[in-house]
Order: structure tokens, then C-alpha cells, then sequence
């Protein structure tokens, strides 16, 4: 075992002490067993006070993502320890060995109390952010039994390839819902969340629509895509002509024609735009990158090409409920380009430790950290 080896598992070493004593601060057994552990040489001393320092930083990043009011009626009695007063210590024992060293056997931040339990509040946040991902997903998997007749679904991670009534391809990116809403005179498809990419037949007769929040993009035979990005919509044409409207309903989108005050632009193959809330954007030239997204995303895979690694890290957000937090603003402005298998979170995580000098940190199986090597 080389030097960077042995340093290595002398990290896990310590950050596998550090998990133990939040998991069960009341163990005099094994709090003195820790003490052989840190006392033994100089290096677990520096490195155990590194990880701790760490966790110390990290809380503060949580803020953001779940606060301590959030955790309101979990239970985490089994976490109790011995009262605490005001500083955090195991069982109410002084954190310090016998000769007066202070040592840090939990994080030295205020502790969250209640009826007698304290636990540090970095892995309370944890705990409940797990308990909310696991009670959200039970309760989604529960709702999409039972999807009524013409609805269509994904869940985070999930891609489908659905066929609508007159023939039209649809396919559906992860985490997206929309409804076919068919008539003898009009095919309209609304899209209620995600993104889906539409290879449409033509039908001069029908004109086929898909209707969202911001806007309704119609199409007589082409394939296009449509992302609803929760405050925008973004339309990318691959074939033939597309227009989006403002309006969402067909008549109401005549009479506004019809006087003069239309709004609706048209966008060709290699085009692209969005619609906001109240006005459309200008059609400009899609990328190539957006234009390979489109295909890479039909095979399942993710394509970036010198992005920065923060924005990398939303876009795998989508396909799964893990989390990744990066902790330090160099990190996430590293620039990265490759294409990952949505369902390969783990070569995502090793093809950025083995890319850049950083440290992954797997906390549970749902939370990492990428922080400074």
C-alpha cells in the first residue's frame, strides 16, 4: 500500500468514527474506543479534526435544500441521548480526553434538541431530506397506478417511447406527464411536466398541438421537441416547421390573427425557442450540442461538451433521486464534456473524481459530496 493509499484509509477510517459517534453519542464504550483509535498516532489526530472540520463547513450548505423547521413531526427517538445543555458532548460527558485535549466527537455547532434527544444538525438534515425522498417516491409510485386512459408518465430516471391514436411517435424524457386529448378535428397532446420529443404524422385535416403552461406549438407532420423547464418552455424543431403561439387555445389563437395582433412564430429544422410567461422569446439557431442532446437522450444517455460540472450536475439531477453537492464555487465552474448512461450514477461520479483533483464523499446511498481533494 503506497503513501496515498494508506491516507486514503486513514479518511475512511475517520469519517467511519465520525458517522458512529452522531449515530450513538451515548456509548461510553464506544466513545473510549475512539480514543485508542485517535490517540494512537499524530495522523489520526489531523486527519480525524479534518473530517470533522468538513462536516462543519457542510452544514451550512444545507441551509438551501432543507431547514431545521422542515423536520418538524419526524421521529428520531431513536437517536435519544442524555439531556445536553448548550454545547454538544457524548452523554453529557466533557468532550476532551484526560489531559484536556479537546476533541471533536460531534459537530461543535449548537445542537437540535428536543425532549432530551441532540444529534448534530448536518446529519439531521440528512435523515430527514432521506425521510421526505422516500415518503414522496412511495406516495408517486402509489399515483401512478393508476394514470386515467390517455396519460402518460415517467418517473425520475425513467424514458418511455409511447404511440398516440393517429400514429405519432412520442418520446418521453425522465420525470415527464402529459395527457392526449384527441377530437374528430384537432390532435392535441398537453404536456404537464418534462420533456417529450413528438414525430408527428401528417394529417393536413387535424392539426396536431401541444398545449403547456406558457404556450401551444403546432405542427401539421414534423418532429420536434418540447421541455417545459418550470419557468420557461423551450421548443426545438429537428424536421419541418413548427408555430407556437402564445395562446393555448386554437379559436382564440384565429381571432388574434384575425385582428391583426398575431404573436405566433414559426420555427424551421435547426431552430429553436422559448416562451415565457406572458411573451415569446426570438427564434434563434439551435446548437449542434442541443441538436446531438436530442439523439443521445433517445439512447438513453446524457451528452455535455464543456459545461461547467454544476450545471452538468442539475442535468443528471433529472434522471435520478440521488444528490450531489458540490462544496467549494472552483469546483463547480470545472468544465467537463462526455456522454454518461442515465442509469450509470456511479461512472458519472468516478469519471469526475478521475477528471479532476476533487474527493467524492458517499454519505448514504443517497447524498455525495464533491469536495476539494
Amino acid at each position: 500500500m503506497d503513501e496515498k493509499e494508506k491516507h486514503q484509509d486513514l479518511e475512511d477510517q475517520a469519517r467511519q468514527w465520525f458517522m458512529r459517534l452522531q449515530e450513538d453519542a451515548g456509548n461510553d464504550e464506544l466513545r473510549d474506543q475512539f480514543l485508542t483509535w485517535y490517540e494512537q498516532d499524530e495522523r489520526h489526530r489531523e486527519v480525524y479534526e479534518q473530517v470533522a472540520s468538513f462536516w462543519l463547513d457542510v452544514e451550512d450548505m444545507l441551509e438551501d435544500d432543507l431547514s431545521l423547521a422542515d423536520m418538524d413531526g419526524l421521529d428520531f427517538s431513536a437517536l435519544k441521548t442524555e439531556e445536553s445543555d448548550g454545547d454538544i458532548s457524548l452523554s453529557g460527558r466533557d468532550s476532551s480526553d484526560a489531559d484536556g485535549t479537546n476533541i471533536t466527537y460531534l459537530s461543535t455547532a449548537a445542537a437540535t434538541k428536543n425532549n432530551g434527544w441532540a444529534f448534530s444538525r448536518t446529519f439531521a438534515r440528512i435523515a430527514a431530506t432521506l425521510a421526505v425522498l422516500v415518503t414522496v417516491a412511495m406516495s408517486y409510485y402509489g399515483y401512478s397506478r393508476y394514470l386515467p386512459e390517455g396519460t402518460y408518465r415517467t418517473d425520475v430516471g425513467e424514458q418511455s417511447r409511447i404511440i398516440l391514436a393517429d400514429g405519432s411517435h412520442v418520446f418521453m424524457n425522465t420525470d415527464s406527464l402529459l395527457r392526449e386529448e384527441y377530437t374528430k378535428n384537432l390532435r392535441k397532446v398537453v404536456l404537464l411536466r418534462g420533456e417529450a420529443i413528438f414525430d408527428v404524422e401528417k394529417d393536413p385535416s387535424r392539426p396536431f398541438v401541444v398545449e403547456t403552461e406558457y404556450g401551444t406549438a403546432q405542427a401539421v407532420g414534423t418532429s420536434f421537441s418540447v421541455y417545459d423547464r418550470e419557468d420557461k418552455v423551450e421548443v426545438i424543431v429537428i424536421e419541418g416547421t413548427v408555430a407556437v403561439h402564445q395562446e393555448s387555445d386554437l379559436e382564440e389563437i384565429k381571432q388574434t390573427a384575425e385582428g391583426g395582433e398575431d404573436s405566433s412564430y414559426f420555427v424551421t429544422g435547426g431552430q429553436k425557442m422559448f416562451a415565457y410567461d406572458g411573451h415569446l422569446g426570438p427564434v434563434g439557431q439551435a446548437s449542434q450540442l442541443d441538436l446531438e442532446r436530442l439523439v443521445f437522450s433517445r439512447q438513453g444517455k446524457i451528452l455535455f461538451r464543456g459545461q461547467p460540472l454544476s450545471e452538468i450536475v442539475n442535468e443528471m439531477a433529472r434522471y435520478t433521486n440521488k444528490k450531489i453537492i458540490i462544496t467549494d464555487q472552483a469546483i463547480k465552474q470545472m468544465k467537463m464534456g462526455g456522454a454518461f448512461d442515465i442509469n450509470d450514477f456511479d461512472a458519472f461520479i468516478n469519471a469526475v473524481e478521475d477528471a479532476f483533483p476533487v474527493k467524492v464523499i458517499k454519505v448514504t446511498p443517497f447524498v455525495t459530496f464533491i469536495t476539494e481533494a
